[in-house]
């Protein structure tokens, strides 16, 4: 198999000068190198490929995955992910960031990555902005930290042990959620802030 991912991608280097469509041979190449596990030279292409389109999932995976941080190229399972590959995810999406800071998804899959206080702060950000926005998906976006918490909705593959361990930390990040939403709640309602300082007050959305 990994003879026939060879002779593909040698024979797209080949031809890709003659094909139009540059968009598809690179995330073909980024593809061929990544079952190839030539992670040294997927890195570079898949964060070219990052800088198109800052919103596409697969590019993100790609680099993360490129960097070892994830093992393949898909929605990565975050139960497995060990603590230090998670802090590794978290510092590439910053670094991301800096230079795509419009990126709503790259905001949203830094939640996934951060814990504890940072995932405090991050959140009641998130939220704010996105609120202040009118973003009408943002509480779409958050639904997936309410399902992890469900032993229904974690893969058979879990442990009952693994299953609680896993919602537990969820449950931290949706008690998080919940908290933060109270509380700019109660700040609109108080002072008419987000962060309840005394100001010109928030206009409806």
């Amino acid at each position: 198999e990994a003879g026939d991912h060879e002779k593909a991608l040698n024979h797209l280097r080949e031809v890709k000068d003659r094909v139009c469509d540059g968009l598809l041979v690179s995330e073909k190449e980024v593809e061929f190198l990544m079952k190839l596990d030539r992670l040294k030279e997927t890195r570079p292409l898949a964060r070219r490929l990052i800088r198109l389109n800052p919103e596409n999932r697969k590019y993100i995976w790609s680099y993360m995955a490129a960097s070892g941080v994830v093992e393949n190229c898909v929605e990565p399972d975050f139960a497995r992910i060990q603590p230090d590959k998670k802090a590794l995810g978290y510092e590439i999406l910053e670094e991301l960031l800096l230079a795509h800071p419009r990126s709503h998804l790259m905001e949203r899959l830094r939640l996934d990555f951060a814990t504890g206080n940072t995932f405090d702060d991050l959140i009641t950000s998130y939220l704010t902005k996105n609120l202040r926005k009118g973003v009408p998906s943002l509480f779409v976006n958050l639904k997936t930290f309410y399902e992890k918490t469900q032993p229904k909705n974690m893969p058979r593959k879990y442990t009952v042990h693994q299953q609680q361990a896993l919602a537990g930390k969820e449950d931290d990040k949706v008690q998080s959620i919940e908290e933060s939403i109270l509380k700019i709640r109660h700040n609109l309602k108080t002072a008419k802030t987000f962060d309840g300082r005394q100001g010109p007050a928030e206009p409806p959305t």
